[in-house]
């Protein structure tokens, strides 16, 4: 049929049809060329068998997006979270429109404006405190549009700082700090030669000094700040055993706030789409950070990402290395890298043959 437009249908397992589902779109067939179902037809027994009989065995049919969403959360009894809604509601787009202009304020002018900072940072403590944690991991875990990586980056750590403070149970006025120094961490970024900062290939020893520096260079466009301040991102790559930049500093030397910083910009920069690299599963993510402790990373603030973080995560939407969808359903603590997931109707330990790919949002569809 020549007037199907194939941008605006998605390929969706046959399964997820049943019997009595009132089909709000057409459906086609495994190659999009013929029409099988009509819009409004609610499946009855001999149609379903049609539809399977006509594919000729294919597994998979063609619908609309919003088709495929309402089929999906039907199967796993759960929403599909849509990523720009989500940012919308929360003001997790304005905060970004923010911060970009707040780093391009770096860029051009060398310097960090402490009122304009202090505005950006009040606004996410705000957002912080009236979002509920599972939508703000959701935003940090969505797979973002490249050219925006710095901007979310800043806002990620600057939340994911304030969580890690909510779980510790500080007071409010140092997790408002802790969202602040996140925001921040990284602005020396701004004034690293931008073909090294996003290059998409390994850095040459050279080059990688030259990223190194954008620690110091954050210290310094910070002057108009606290001495704990400028430390704190001064010292967010430094580790406990002494390896770290760009002081070799370890264990206590290391500012607290330096410390909780490290575990929330690895955590950020390993699930984040690069132009280097595809994103990541944040469950395979907290195995990783459990590795780093006590060697890199401060044993507490480890323990307490990684207790708390894989709650927010349960009943959430996964891309699984088969192309299909589940449901995050629990978390074996010790095994991290390999929570249990609801899929087909049953709950399965997942493992080197069936794994979690990505958090799965609305509109994505499986890698290649």
């Amino acid at each position: 049929m020549a007037d199907i437009n194939l941008e605006t249908l998605v390929p969706i397992s046959v399964t997820l049809l049943d019997i009595g589902i009132t089909v709000p779109h057409d459906i086609y067939d495994a190659g999009a060329s013929h029409l099988l179902i009509r819009r409004g037809h609610t499946l009855d027994a001999e149609q379903l068998e049609a539809i399977k009989r006509h594919n000729n065995g294919e597994d998979i049919i063609y619908v609309s997006g919003e088709m495929q969403k309402m089929l999906l959360e039907r199967s796993l009894g759960c929403e599909i979270p849509n990523l720009a809604a989500i940012e919308e509601d929360t003001g997790y787009a304005e905060v970004k429109d923010e911060t970009l202009n707040l780093l391009l304020e770096i860029e051009h002018a060398s310097n960090v404006s402490k009122d304009k900072l202090q505005t950006v940072s009040a606004d996410l403590s705000g957002r912080l405190e009236v979002t509920r944690p599972d939508l703000l991991i959701s935003m940090i875990n969505a797979i973002a549009p490249e050219d925006e990586y710095l901007q979310r980056h800043c806002i990620n750590v600057g939340l994911l700082n304030g969580l890690i403070g909510k779980w510790l149970g500080l007071p409010k006025k140092d997790i408002d700090l802790l969202t602040m120094i996140g925001l921040l961490h990284d602005c020396g970024k701004k004034m690293l030669p931008q073909p090294v900062l996003n290059a998409s290939r390994a850095l040459t020893a050279v080059e990688f000094e030259v990223i190194k520096m954008h620690t110091v260079y954050s210290y310094d466009l910070l002057a108009e700040f606290s001495e704990d301040v400028r430390r704190a991102a001064r010292g967010h790559h430094e580790k406990c055993n002494g390896r770290g930049y760009p002081d070799g500093l370890m264990n206590e030397a290391i500012p607290s706030a330096a410390r909780i910083t490290a575990v929330s910009d690895i955590y950020d920069a390993m699930v984040s789409r690069r132009v280097y690299k595809g994103p990541n599963n944040p469950f395979r993510i907290l195995k990783q950070i459990v590795g780093m402790r006590e060697t890199e990373l401060e044993p507490l603030y480890v323990d307490t990402f990684t207790q708390n973080m894989p709650k927010e995560l349960v009943d959430k939407p996964v891309l699984l290395s088969n192309g299909e969808v589940g449901v995050i359903d629990s978390v074996d603590y010790d095994d991290l890298e390999h929570p249990y997931i609801r899929t087909h109707g049953r709950v399965v330990k997942s493992g080197e043959a069936l794994f979690c790919v990505s958090m799965y949002f609305e509109g994505e569809t499986p890698p290649e």
